[in-house]
């Protein structure tokens, strides 16, 4: 019990007014030496108290990936993973966002507005662009078919 209210108060020390996951306060733990077992409770007790919020941390993550920033469902969801984010929490925030081809939309807009180039050389730096933020060259086409029928 001792090593365990040790545990608490070290996560407590370093997480101070900040917003972290669930995840990287455990591997924080683990860092400076707490046994895994230890370091599982002092999360789970943390959560449970609210002062380790998953959501919270995972609304910090992802409020500036919008815009030029956007990314699909798949990448985001690999961010959050790797933010330590807890699964269930990925999985309903995930569930609760627009479809790929409509953030790829957005994606495409907030490109337009800053983006100098036109006709092929646009639309190949665009595709370039959205696959290296996750989306399948199938989305990709459809956003720029649709923008381009729109005009």
């Amino acid at each position: 019990m001792d090593g365990l209210r040790s545990a608490i108060c070290m996560a407590i020390r370093h997480i101070g007014t900040g917003t972290y996951s669930s995840g990287s306060i455990y591997r924080y733990l683990i860092e400076k030496g707490c046994n895994e077992a230890e370091a599982h409770m002092a999360v789970d007790e943390l959560v449970e108290t609210k002062y380790i919020d998953d959501y919270k941390a995972c609304r910090k993550i992802l409020l500036l990936r919008t815009g030029r920033k956007q990314e699909s469902k798949l990448y985001t969801s690999m961010r959050l993973q790797r933010a330590g984010i807890d699964e269930r929490v990925i999985d309903e925030y995930i569930s609760s966002l627009s479809n790929d081809d409509i953030t790829c939309s957005d994606l495409l807009k907030a490109y337009a507005m800053s983006s100098n180039e036109e006709g092929a050389t646009f639309a190949d730096s665009f595709i370039k662009l959205a696959k290296s933020r996750g989306y399948s060259f199938e989305t990709i086409s459809l956003v720029i078919n649709r923008n381009h029928n729109n005009e």
